[in-house]
Parts: structure tokens; C-alpha cells; sequence
């Protein structure tokens, strides 16, 4: 399992259609299928109901756990991809809430 099948699969899960999915990151329908059965193998269950070789009819019970999951895990690594980055350069976060912000800012 790797991220890249992790990021097709919630697209998949918002879209509904393969061929979207394939639009929106640039690879071969195919790519996104293979994806999707590489999840399956791993977990050893169905994740989506299809209604034609293009379309999503629904996701399982197991598919909608995973989208949940998956999305959650994406955000964070991009947040720890972006703390990291900013370790590296020695950058902090400072928030200040809203009424700061729009007064002096």
C-alpha cells in the first residue's frame, strides 16, 4: 500500500468515477483500477460497488471506513510534511485569532 493509492482511492470515493479520477491525476484509467485492487488484496475485502467498468454505484461499508481513515491519514502526512519542512528551515507558526488578525494585520 502506498499513499499515491491511498489519494486515488478518496478521490474515487468523492467522484464516483474512475475516468475522473484518472482526469484529475494525470495517468491511464487503468492506473486507478489497479490502485483500487492493490487496496482490496491488502485489506483482503470489496471496497466499491461498481454500476458500469467506469462508474462507482457506491462504496461498502469497508470502503466508507477506509475513505474516512485515508483521508485523515493524507492530511496529516501533508501536515508533518509541512512541519518538517519548516524544522529544516528553522520556521515557526505563530496564530493569533481572528479579531487580532483583522486589527493589526
Amino acid at each position: 500500500m502506498n499513499t499515491r493509492d491511498l489519494e486515488y482511492f478518496v478521490q474515487l470515493a468523492e467522484s464516483k468515477s474512475f475516468t475522473e479520477v484518472a482526469q484529475h491525476f494525470h495517468v491511464s484509467q487503468p492506473t486507478i483500477t489497479y490502485a483500487i485492487k492493490r487496496l482490496e488484496e491488502k485489506f483482503g475485502t470489496t471496497l466499491v460497488e461498481k454500476t458500469t467498468a467506469n462508474r462507482v454505484d457506491h462504496l461498502t461499508q469497508t470502503g466508507h471506513i477506509l475513505a474516512g481513515h485515508a483521508k485523515q491519514i493524507l492530511q496529516d502526512l501533508s501536515k508533518l510534511e509541512k512541519a518538517m519542512e519548516h524544522a529544516r528551515l528553522g520556521k515557526i507558526e505563530v496564530g493569533f485569532p481572528p479579531i487580532i488578525m483583522n486589527e493589526f494585520f
